[in-house]
């Protein structure tokens, strides 16, 4: 079993490599960056109860959204009996810094709840999945010309209403209810990492940017229409924070104008496209002070690329 962990790390470590040589020194310094934002952060050991609460939050979406998304789940448990300790195991080394941190301001009750959530997930190993047969009345509220949309709600509903329902219920508590919707915003960009058939992308004869607009307003439309309803709530609750949510609003459309910028930056007829952590950066840019103006150079970087990759298709 020992081996068995340390190959899954060696394996590990290789792929984040790769990851972040498709990124680029560049971005790769930026995330360092981040990564040593987050640790000063760590080691500073004044976070108050609302901060302890964030940082657990953060780590149960994540490993949640992490386990019931991914697509190896066959493989692990044929390659072991005891496949749940192989989960366990990377989602723990993906949550040391979460740990450490309440270690250091000695939050032993948030260490148990996120070792016991985190064992509750692992052990939900069966897929969940929500299908729409053509048969059935069920139609998703999105237009038949979104793709992405049908595509990524048919994948991932469950997660996202689940995470949707915190947000709604969650909305008297300072800043948590924004944090989950920024969470839906950074998972709904994944909707865009794969892409169409070049039969597809003709099927309208547009021009290049006619095309990356309608894309665009079908995206900040679909996205908006059902979190509006949650801002509109906590504004009630917390309008002392309506100059906070007004940013939030403005960085999660900059993100969600990338994700669909980024796609067509590198669209190559059926193949994946898009790099998860980059989408991170751009989406955590409104954590992280000094990554402000990031989302705006690397949006508009794409959109230039996207436009000269596009022609080579569209004319």
């Amino acid at each position: 079993m020992t081996k068995l962990l340390i190959n899954l790390i060696q394996i590990r470590s290789i792929q984040f490599y790769r990851i972040l040589k498709q990124l680029g020194w560049l971005y790769s310094i930026v995330l360092l960056g981040v990564l040593i934002f987050a640790i000063s952060i760590i080691f500073s050991g004044n976070g108050g109860d609302l901060q302890a609460y964030v940082l657990s939050a953060i780590g149960i979406v994540f490993t949640a959204s992490i386990h019931f998304n991914r697509k190896d789940k066959l493989i692990f448990q044929n390659i072991s009996k005891i496949s749940a300790i192989l989960y366990f195991t990377e989602y723990f080394i993906l949550q040391l810094l979460i740990y450490l941190y309440h270690i250091l301001n000695k939050n032993w009750i948030h260490i148990l709840i996120i070792l016991a959530t985190t064992l509750i997930i692992v052990l939900l190993s069966r897929e969940i999945t929500i299908k729409g047969p053509k048969n059935t009345r069920f139609k998703w509220p999105v237009n038949k010309t979104d793709f992405e949309w049908i595509a990524g709600l048919r994948r991932n509903f469950p997660i996202l209403l689940f995470m949707y329902l915190l947000a709604l219920c969650s909305v008297s508590v300072p800043f948590l209810s924004l944090l989950f919707v920024w969470y839906l915003s950074l998972s709904i960009g994944s909707f865009y990492k794969e892409a169409e058939p070049l039969q597809i992308l003709l099927a309208n004869d547009e021009k290049v940017n006619d095309f990356l607009t309608r894309k665009i307003i079908a995206h900040q439309r679909n996205y908006w229409q059902f979190i509006i309803p949650i801002l509109l709530v906590y504004s009630y609750f917390h309008w002392e924070h309506i100059t906070i949510i007004l940013i939030l609003i403005v960085f999660i459309c900059i993100g969600l104008i990338f994700t669909v910028v980024n796609k067509y930056a590198s669209y190559i007829p059926e193949k994946f496209v898009g790099n998860d952590l980059l989408n991170a950066l751009v989406f955590g840019a409104v954590l992280i002070p000094f990554l402000a103006p990031l989302p705006i150079l690397l949006t508009t970087r794409s959109l230039i690329k996207a436009k000269r990759n596009l022609k080579l298709y569209l004319g």
